[in-house]
């Protein structure tokens, strides 16, 4: 909303194309909350919408790159996309001089939907961080899809490991 609030006052159009997004971001969430799973190519159509909000706010600043080669046949918990995606952004700083890079891709032969992230903590939090929102997935996904997601961390790289369902 902040970003939408600076938008309006100096390009009406972009704003408007701003809201649309973000309506279309909430109707998704609410059509979505009670479905255990969705087709990927719906859930990544979404991931795009939320990420086109994020470049309004950020630029530059940040980059995401999908490298997914059918996404017809599988299905995947929704939201979890997402949820990756913000999380890197909160817990991330990013500058046009070293960008925040998101990357979703496959893994075959274990059927996971792959999402990594560069690591550029940031140096002062400015929230109380308790791993709910990965914790909140773990749970959901292993509920859902008898299979627990995987995280791997090192001094560069975050990556989630997401399973998802052959349809």
């Amino acid at each position: 909303l902040n970003t939408l609030s600076e938008i309006v006052h100096t390009d009406a159009d972009r704003a408007d194309r701003y809201i649309q997004k973000l309506a279309s971001i909430y109707r998704y969430i609410l059509d979505n909350e009670e479905t255990d799973l969705i087709p990927l190519e719906k859930e990544l159509t979404f991931v795009h919408s939320y990420f086109d909000l994020q470049k309004e706010r950020n630029g530059n600043k940040i980059h995401l790159d999908i490298d997914l080669s059918d996404s017809q046949r599988r299905e995947i918990v929704p939201i979890s996309l997402q949820i990756l995606i913000e999380n890197a952004l909160k817990h991330n700083s990013a500058s046009e001089d070293r960008p925040l890079c998101i990357r979703i891709f496959e893994e075959i032969k274990d059927d996971y939907i792959v999402v990594t992230n560069n690591i550029q903590k940031k140096t002062i939090l400015q929230y109380d961080y308790h791993g709910t929102g990965l914790s909140n997935l773990q749970q959901r996904t292993q509920l859902i899809t008898g299979r627990k997601i995987v995280l791997i961390e090192d001094e560069h790289q975050f990556t989630v490991k997401i399973p998802v369902i052959i349809s």
